[in-house]
């Protein structure tokens, strides 16, 4: 896998956990679920990544 995925994909969960843990920023919660989505859509591997990363959060 490609760092730069891995790093989207962190980047994904990070804004998703910090939208969702905060008030006020919807924008981040889409975002980042956007980005989980792309990376969820992308391969196994890192659909496997992005399962490990939310059960982490």
């Amino acid at each position: 896998m490609d760092r730069l995925k891995k790093g989207i994909a962190v980047l994904g969960v990070a804004l998703l956990g910090f939208g969702f843990y905060t008030e006020d920023n919807l924008w981040a919660f889409l975002l980042g679920l956007a980005l989980v989505l792309l990376c969820v859509a992308s391969s196994k591997k890192l659909r496997d990544y992005v399962a490990a990363l939310l059960n982490w959060l």
